[in-house]
């Protein structure tokens, strides 16, 4: 389901995101060309999912069928018009909303094992509706559909170069484990899928500011404030390694504890994981910054689909060299660290829009804060 998930996606959310953002006059054409390629994904990813539900035996059963409503919910989504527009509130309150429906629901008539399918229905049902909900506010934007294939194509290429990198890293993601069963043990994979689910967790206190930036930087671009958009790097860069460190040595603080209360003694190995995948959460935000929040606003959608793929081929392959029963440790920070080849590339990709948007003197503060930061998390 995550692969038909993702076609129907198309890696439109940050495109999306941008364009609107960029082109404020121009909202209802530009959402109705980037719109029709999401629709046209959809379609592609619904007749392929209900070709395997028809043609595969391991797919016939009532959950596969339910789980198609997944799909249409998410062709349905629009909520990077809102993003690219900054209404971030009309968002929350939808979702907030929605999941706690979704969840009283669940309360009040999932009672036993047999009700799967109803709960399975419950959360694709409120997923469905909660698309739905905000195409209502949409309409004094976007108007009356205007499908217009002749101009959506101009959308294609980077939408399909935004798309490759969501693929590369579903594939990562999911390989890595496949991989750690396949080479070490169903134990391990239980250690590293809980380790990963907190990491996970405190990443989105990381990630989170790249979905409010993008809109930003884009629109500041849009009009050429580029002091302005200096400034906003800057504010990023210093709320990340504010944000970062802290959450990185309080882990590695309380690491043992945390996972003998949380886990429990089953998974109490799951510490030397989170130890080690911890500083992943430093590759990633950073990675964040220069990709999300600069490479996307300035159009350099192919460098950014070099810097996030290239790191993910080899990341696999080195997986293959150093995950076994005895090299466990080496290959759980294989794929922590791999995250900082992924942040050197970009850099490399960045260096030009550096020099011209960049005041060298934030490098100092920022170099400075990093350093002080590393060396007070290396001490703890």
């Amino acid at each position: 389901m995550t692969y038909f998930i993702l076609l129907a996606t198309l890696g439109v959310a940050n495109y999306g995101t941008k364009e609107i953002s960029g082109h404020r006059k121009d909202i209802r054409k530009n959402f109705w060309g980037i719109y029709t390629l999401q629709l046209i994904a959809t379609i592609l990813s619904l007749v392929s999912y209900t070709s395997l539900c028809l043609f595969f035996p391991g797919m016939q059963n009532m959950v596969a069928y339910i789980l198609g409503l997944s799909l249409i919910s998410k062709g349905m989504d629009i909520s990077w018009l809102f993003q690219g527009l900054e209404d971030f509130r009309r968002i929350t309150a939808r979702n907030t909303t929605v999941k706690v429906l979704g969840v009283i629901s669940i309360f009040l008539f999932v009672k036993t094992p047999g009700d799967l399918y109803l709960y399975v229905f419950l959360l694709t049902f409120f997923e469905l509706l909660g698309q739905l909900s905000i195409w209502l506010p949409a309409r004094p934007y976007i108007g009356k559909p205007q499908f217009d294939l002749s101009y959506a194509k101009k959308h294609l290429k980077p939408v399909i170069l935004l798309f490759l990198p969501q693929v590369a890293i579903s594939l990562y993601v999911t390989l890595d484990r496949t991989m750690l069963g396949a080479l070490s043990s169903t134990n391990d994979v239980g250690i590293y899928d809980q380790a990963l689910k907190i990491i996970n967790i405190l990443l989105t206190l990381v990630t989170s500011l790249g979905s409010v930036m993008l809109p930003r930087v884009s629109g500041l671009l849009s009009n050429g404030d580029h002091k302005a958009v200096n400034k906003m790097h800057e504010f990023s860069f210093l709320i990340y390694n504010l944000v970062i460190f802290p959450i990185i040595a309080g882990l590695l603080i309380v690491n043992k504890d945390f996972v003998s209360f949380l886990l429990g003694k089953d998974f109490q190995e799951a510490y030397l994981a989170i130890a080690i995948m911890v500083f992943r959460m430093f590759f990633i935000g950073w990675t964040n910054i220069m990709g999300i929040q600069i490479l996307i606003p300035y159009n350099k959608h192919r460098e950014f689909m070099l810097s996030t793929t290239i790191p993910a081929v080899v990341s696999v392959g080195l997986n293959l060299l150093l995950i076994s029963s005895i090299w466990l440790c080496w290959g759980l920070n294989c794929i922590s660290f791999n995250r900082g080849f992924g942040m050197g590339y970009s850099i490399e990709f960045f260096k030009d829009i550096h020099q011209r948007c960049v005041n060298p003197s934030s490098h100092v503060k920022n170099y400075l804060s990093i350093s002080c930061h590393v060396s007070w998390t290396l001490c703890l």
